[in-house]
């Protein structure tokens, strides 16, 4: 047998003792244990939490007082000596009459002779190789001793149960058990989740927690929103709530890869969480281990605008820029703005001799949105760069469409001539044409003082006003003393406005006027002036345009004494801008600007300066000398007016009658707003009036000879109208119903051929608009009807003009808005919004 070393037989002591102490430690702590089991039950269920702070106070007193008294048996409890380990070591392993504890006994200090030593020697050997055998005592139990009814099992498993399935967390319920405060009430779970697109797109927020939104979920769909929308999430009454964000294929994102996802916990419980979405997510929202919502979201892309100009930009009469455009865009546009640069080829070939054009910034051309935001945009914007030195230069055009999201889409560059406005008395010619010359050739300034100086020579017949002589001498002398571009520069912008002002004459400070007025009034309307304000400036402007019109008639007999008064080109179509044109105009601008219109009424101001852009002295002059063929047109349209009416009225006879008709008929009036059959007249009558009708055609056939060539098909019309009286007079209602046809029908193509004669004489429309005081004019044909096409350089629009029941339907609603903002116990967003729409109103 292996005989035991004193080093292993001395671990085994110390081993020994530790089995001792813990034996006595679990005793000492067995009731502490207990009291913390049943403290420990009581905060995890949730039961402790829930008490009233005297009673939860009242009882953690309790369990501390408890505690402590429990702890006597630790503070009583001996460190196990080595003799007592020993003496349990030999016990354990059943060896007899002690000999571990014999180990520690020693020999006599005087007994030192060698026999002695000898035997004792062979004793502690015997004694090692008895104590081969021995071993570590394990730890024993006394839980009968100490616990006889095992109340440490029902402890333990109430706790342990308290822990893994009571309300909250454990850390959570231990503040909750030691709060000094009243109890939080329970917060029922909650959970909010809506996307807000970004406002540019003008879509409403999407509600995640929707019923639609739900079945969409449960669907398995995903859920398109636009891109750079907003997530947001509101989540109470959780455990301990969190978000995860997952890719297409349901892996995990790292932390980097969500970085913008924003989240706030400010209690316990409670979460709030952003995300600006850039790319597709599926945002998974948990309280633990338990999924409480799942949201599949698809981006939207955001593409850029498009923009093209829908034809080449042309030139209205005084040589303002026509532009047509059409952008588009998913979400809207939000601006549109244009660049002109020059065309490398130019009328004479590529380039330019001099680098003088280049001195010159492009002209600055804005364009307005009539509906901002609008998802398609189809715009003619007029610009006046008349006055730019590129004015007759090849030039191209680019516009460029922008978006809510800054994406910008450009169109394709037009190319085309700047327009010039054409001058009509000669200085001003020859003012400008120097002009031009010193633009291209900016060092030839000194040749174009003297030039300047030339035309000055004899200004007799030539400048009404001697500060104008003045004003070309002094930029004359500029010109020869000239010392840097700048100094040309300054000369060229001098000639533009010398040139205009003699051209203009006596206008030019009535338009000035106008024009300031027309700004102030629209900086009020975008303000949101008061309708005191709008009617003040209404009023200023009414004085302003019969001032302007008297200066135009004025201007016109000086231009027509002078023989400067231009004369319509062949096939030219002017509108005639008659004062009842404006005075509806300003009456309805008026309107509209009380209203609360705002956006019409900018429209009908935008009209309103082009109809005065393109207002010449002398227009309603040269319209009234030769207006003989536009009356016979007025007087066609007449007569197709009364045919129809006779028509309608022999479609409402009863049957064949004589002569003489009966007496008890009763008629109707016509569509003409002539008379009916009256009481006694039946055919007879109708017959009548069917020969008067045809006098007035025999009349005007006769007139031809002196006006030119008629067409055929309207005396085919008379030889109709003749039968048609035959068959009344006759009683043949039908026959006669058969001719008036005819005759109608063969007015209709004699007064489309003499319109057609009228386009090419180049007077119809200007001669109609000239007569038609009510504001027809040329916009309708012969026949009552609206023309198809309609001149750019036409006078106001009635399309334009909204009806009095729009107009009244408008009003309506702002004295609506404006009561309810006066009411008592609005919260403060309703009042806010309705604000915001006077705001929008005005």
């Amino acid at each position: 047998m292996k005989q035991i070393t004193p080093s292993q037989l001395s671990r085994k002591v110390a081993l020994q003792r530790l089995s001792v102490l813990w034996e006595r430690l679990w005793t000492a702590l067995h009731w502490p244990l207990i009291v913390l089991g049943i403290g420990l039950a009581l905060i995890a269920s949730g039961v402790l939490p829930a008490l009233s702070s005297v009673l939860r106070f009242a009882l953690l007193g309790l369990l501390a007082l408890a505690l402590i008294i429990s702890l006597r048996g630790l503070f009583r409890m001996l460190w196990p000596s080595r003799r007592e380990a020993m003496r349990r070591m030999e016990q354990a392993s059943g060896i007899r009459h002690r000999p571990l504890s014999g180990r520690e006994d020693s020999l006599p200090g005087e007994v030192m002779d060698p026999l002695s030593d000898a035997v004792w020697e062979e004793h502690q050997r015997r004694q090692l190789l008895a104590l081969s055998t021995i071993k570590v005592a394990p730890p024993r139990s006394a839980w009968a001793g100490f616990d006889p009814v095992a109340l440490r099992v029902p402890v333990l498993l109430t706790a342990l149960a308290a822990v893994l399935l009571g309300p909250g967390t454990l850390g959570s319920n231990l503040r909750e058990a030691a709060r000094i405060a009243p109890p939080t009430p329970d917060i029922p779970l909650n959970l909010d989740a809506w996307v807000k697109p970004p406002s540019y797109t003008g879509k409403p927020p999407l509600l995640l927690s929707s019923p639609s939104m739900q079945e969409k979920l449960a669907r398995g769909e995903d859920l398109l929103v636009p891109d750079q929308s907003l997530f947001t999430l509101r989540v109470s009454g959780a455990h301990a709530p969190t978000v995860t964000l997952l890719d297409d294929n349901e892996v995990k994102l790292p932390a980097e890869a969500a970085g913008d996802l924003k989240t706030a916990t400010p209690q316990e419980g409670v979460l709030s969480a952003e995300l600006k979405l850039t790319r597709p997510f599926t945002i998974v929202v948990s309280d633990g281990d338990r999924e409480l919502a799942r949201y599949p979201l698809s981006i939207v892309p955001d593409t850029a605008p498009t923009i093209s100009i829908s034809k080449t930009p042309s030139a209205e009469q005084r040589g303002t820029l026509v532009t047509e455009w059409l952008a588009k865009d998913d979400n809207g546009v939000k601006s549109v703005t244009g660049e002109i640069e020059l065309a490398d080829e130019q009328d004479g070939g590529l380039g330019f001799e001099s680098n003088g054009v280049f001195l010159y910034d492009p002209p600055d051309i804005k364009f307005a949105l009539r509906r901002p935001n609008a998802k398609e945009e189809a715009g003619k914007t007029t610009h006046d760069l008349a006055a730019h030195p590129w004015a007759g230069l090849r030039v191209n055009l680019m516009l460029t469409a922008k978006d809510g999201a800054g994406q910008e889409g450009q169109s394709p560059a037009a190319t085309f001539t700047l327009p010039e406005r054409i001058f009509i008395k000669p200085l001003p010619q020859a003012l400008i044409e120097q002009r031009k010359q010193l633009v291209l050739y900016p060092e030839k300034a000194v040749e174009t003082g003297v030039a300047l100086d030339t035309l000055m020579l004899f200004p007799d017949g030539l400048v009404e006003r001697s500060g104008h002589v003045l004003a070309v001498s002094m930029l004359a002398s500029r010109l020869r003393n000239a010392s840097s571009y700048d100094d040309v520069k300054e000369v060229v912008a001098g000639l533009w406005d010398v040139a205009v002002a003699i051209e203009e004459g006596s206008l030019e400070n009535a338009k000035a006027e106008l024009q300031a007025l027309k700004k102030e009034l629209e900086r009020a309307l975008q303000d949101g002036a008061s309708p005191e304000r709008v009617a003040e400036l209404m009023q200023k402007m009414r004085e302003a345009m019969d001032r302007l019109m008297e200066a135009m008639r004025q201007e016109a007999e000086k231009r027509m004494k002078d023989g400067t008064l231009p004369r319509p080109k062949p096939g030219q179509q002017s509108r005639i801008v008659t004062p009842e044109d404006l005075q509806k105009m300003m009456d309805a601008l008026e309107d509209l600007a009380k209203g609360g219109s705002r956006e019409m009424a900018q429209q009908l101001l935008n009209e309103l300066d082009k109809m005065l852009q393109n207002m010449q002295p002398g227009m309603s002059e040269q319209a009234q000398g030769d207006n003989g063929m536009g009356e016979m047109m007025d007087q066609l349209g007449d007569m197709m007016k009364r045919q129809q009416g006779l028509m309608d009225e022999t479609q409402r006879q009863p049957g064949e009658q004589g002569e003489d008709g009966e007496a008890g008929e009763q008629g109707q009036q016509g569509d003409d707003g002539s008379r009916g059959t009256a009481p006694g007249m039946g055919m007879g009558g109708l017959a009548d009036r069917q020969r008067e009708l045809q006098q007035m055609l025999d009349d005007m056939l006769g007139q031809g000879p002196g006006l030119g060539q008629m067409p055929g098909e309207l005396g085919d019309a008379n030889r109709a109208m003749r039968g048609a009286e035959e068959s009344l007079r006759n009683g043949d209602k039908d026959g006669a119903l058969r001719q008036q046809g005819e005759a109608l029908d063969q007015l209709r193509k004699g007064a489309g051929k003499l319109a057609e004669q009228l386009r090419e004489n180049g007077q119809g429309q200007a001669e109609s608009d000239a007569r038609d005081g009510e504001g027809r004019g040329g916009r309708d044909d012969p026949l009552g009807r609206p023309r198809a096409t309609r001149n750019p350089d036409d006078g106001p629009d009635d399309n334009i003009l909204p009806s009095e029941q729009a107009m009244k339907r408008a009003r309506e609603i702002l004295e609506t808005l404006r009561a309810k903002s006066n009411e008592q116990g609005l919260t403060d967003s309703e009042r806010g919004y309705i604000e915001r729409l006077l705001r929008g109103l005005y």
